[in-house]
């Protein structure tokens, strides 16, 4: 393991320690190493959202040029029933061809 040191500010390790009693943290290291997991995970979960989002954006575009959609509101009301599902399904299929060319 790689050993880090931090300074805190007093009125995050009072809320810290109060926290620890709260929710049964042995050791400030456990809360702590629990807090960053908790981080990678959330900025993780961002980027996975940000990149599906490029994708979808990318796909309406696609659909732009080759539906009949006049107006955005004909396209969110098709998105909304039958067209939502093939969007997921195409967005999905997107997906794991990159993550198999990775």
């Amino acid at each position: 393991m790689e050993h880090v040191s931090l300074k805190l500010e007093s009125t995050m390790a009072k809320k810290m320690d109060s926290l620890m009693r709260e929710f049964h943290y042995a050791t400030k290291t456990e809360f702590i190493r629990e807090a960053i997991r908790e981080k990678i995970r959330r900025v993780e979960e961002e980027q996975r959202m940000k990149k599906a989002q490029v994708a979808l954006t990318k796909y309406r575009g696609m659909l732009k040029d080759t539906t009949p959609f006049k107006t955005a509101d004909a396209f969110l009301e098709w998105r909304r029933g039958k067209g939502g599902a093939e969007a997921f399904r195409k967005l999905e299929e997107e997906v794991k061809r990159r993550e198999k060319g990775k």
